[in-house]
């Protein structure tokens, strides 16, 4: 047990995740990787751009944090998490990598019209 006095830290967290990715593994397999890394890279860019940090990756889910410093105030702050989503979404879909893979006659056989997607929260 731990004596030491804590600090409140403000801050955002954000989470993210690629829809459908259960069906993507099973059709790509280990190509599945090369989309969640074309991902990530969008996910991981737009995020820091936009003042904040990825903190976690696991699987076709990222943990995202922002916190105020340097005199960027709270409302800024909330301002450039929620910048960072649009932006995500924006790449993601005018990424011809991603829209490649998304048109796999595999994928579309299995889900007819998808496009690559997350979900924001």
């Amino acid at each position: 047990r731990s004596e030491a006095a804590g600090r409140i830290v403000h801050a955002f967290f954000g989470f993210c995740d690629i829809r459908n990715f259960t069906d993507l593994t099973e059709v790509l397999q280990k190509d599945v990787v090369k989309v969640v890394n074309k991902i990530a890279s969008l996910v991981h860019t737009a995020v820091t751009d936009c003042h904040g940090a990825p903190n976690k990756n696991i699987g076709d889910a990222f943990l995202l944090v922002w916190r105020p410093k340097g005199g960027v105030g709270v409302r800024d702050v909330a301002d450039a998490a929620l910048r960072s989503y649009i932006r995500t979404i924006y790449e993601i879909t005018a990424s011809p990598e991603l829209a490649r893979w998304a048109s796999h006659p595999d994928i579309q056989a299995r889900l007819p019209g998808f496009h690559v997607r997350m979900g924001f929260g």
